[in-house]
């Protein structure tokens, strides 16, 4: 199995967080997700 994870980088800190809110209902826990903005 490979490894996978996602970056979310924006301008917006409000954009990025809400970016990552909708990844995460995708994916769940199961891919590490991190962002800034």
């Amino acid at each position: 199995m490979s490894n996978v994870g996602i970056v979310i980088v924006s301008h917006s800190p409000l954009v990025a967080e809400g970016t990552a809110d909708m990844v995460r209902q995708m994916v769940g826990d199961e891919v590490p997700l991190a962002w800034c903005g």
